[in-house]
């Protein structure tokens, strides 16, 4: 019987998967935040958009999230976003436990409650996949859709480079628009063409300096603003900075900021309290898939318990400290 269960799942992977209408982007609603990077419409431009419709209960579906966290990783947020749509009767944090049990990552968006307009769906998983100019270019079961994928991916500019038609900055163009090396020496190249406006290619130069100011800029603020909201993107933006832009100056401002932080003894407490508090809510989306009042239930809520003391006792004026707090006084 043991050797029989992966082929029976692989079969019922593509069982019930049908879609129906032709979807669009325009106006789709993103429910409520669960894991990964929060996401926002705006988040679309120059990138190819997968979204997946999932939940809790179904077996293909928590299959499938290895492959579909794989496939994020693979091709990055530069040109990517997957959002993964939980549409079953489950709260945020149960499928938020669910997804992280089985991700290989935490790369992918993962909503609760969102919705595709014009999409019909009876069956899940099921995934549609939109270009980077809003075109649907698939739709059906998420293990079907990698060719879709590449191919959208190939043809995609990424978020920074969108706008515009390149022939002199070509090459540097594709650089931005991958994000996966330094950008240092191409930064120094368009700034070279940017600031001669007799240079060959300036008006791309300028346009792709300007897109790469305003998205550092943007960045920087979004953290710094208040780096201890949410210390894993604060460390997560600092860490992509300094290695993107590594000895240019728009690296100088993360690096700065790294060092302050250092010496935060407030952010350096939110950013220990902050693991035991992803600890406690996973353990509280354990509590809520089971079945209360039984020894098991009883053995989470205690654990849960005992974590809550010691984040409150270690790290009592912190925000993690408050948020596992609530959850205590939910059981």
């Amino acid at each position: 019987m043991k050797k029989l269960l992966p082929i029976v799942a692989f079969v019922a992977m593509f069982v019930g998967t049908q879609v129906f209408g032709e979807p669009t982007l325009k106006g789709v609603r993103l429910g409520e935040h669960c894991t990964g990077p929060k996401v926002s419409p705006k988040d679309f431009t120059g990138r190819v958009v997968v979204f997946e419709y999932w939940g809790v209960n179904c077996g293909p579906c928590i299959s499938s999230i290895p492959h579909i966290s794989e496939l994020q990783a693979k091709y990055g947020r530069n040109k990517l976003v997957v959002i993964a749509n939980h549409a079953q009767n489950a709260s945020a944090a149960q499928a938020a436990n669910v997804w992280k049990k089985h991700a290989v990552n935490d790369s992918v968006s993962v909503i609760n409650r969102g919705s595709l307009p014009g999409a019909s769906v009876s069956g899940i998983p099921a995934a549609f996949v939109f270009d980077h100019q809003g075109k649907l270019v698939f739709k059906g079961h998420p293990a079907q859709m990698d060719t879709a994928v590449a191919s959208a991916v190939k043809k995609a500019p990424g978020f920074l480079t969108a706008g515009m038609e390149y022939t002199v900055f070509k090459r540097e163009a594709k650089k931005l628009g991958e994000m996966r090396k330094s950008l240092s020496s191409t930064m120094r190249k368009l700034r070279k063409a940017a600031e001669d406006s007799n240079a060959k290619g300036h008006n791309e130069a300028k346009y792709l300096v300007g897109r790469v100011n305003a998205w550092t800029k943007s960045q920087y603020e979004l953290i710094s603003a208040a780096p201890s909201a949410d210390p894993v993107v604060t460390e997560s933006t600092i860490s992509q900075m300094k290695k993107l832009f590594y000895g240019d100056e728009l690296s100088k401002p993360f690096v700065e900021l790294s060092s302050k932080l250092k010496k935060d003894k407030t952010y350096q407490n939110e950013k220990k309290a902050i693991k035991y508090l992803k600890r406690i809510e996973s353990k509280y989306g354990q509590y809520k898939t089971t079945p209360s009042g039984t020894r098991t239930s009883k053995v989470i809520a205690l654990s849960i318990k005992r974590d809550v003391r010691y984040i409150l006792k270690r790290y009592p004026d912190t925000n993690s400290a408050k948020k596992a707090q609530a959850i205590a006084d939910k059981l």
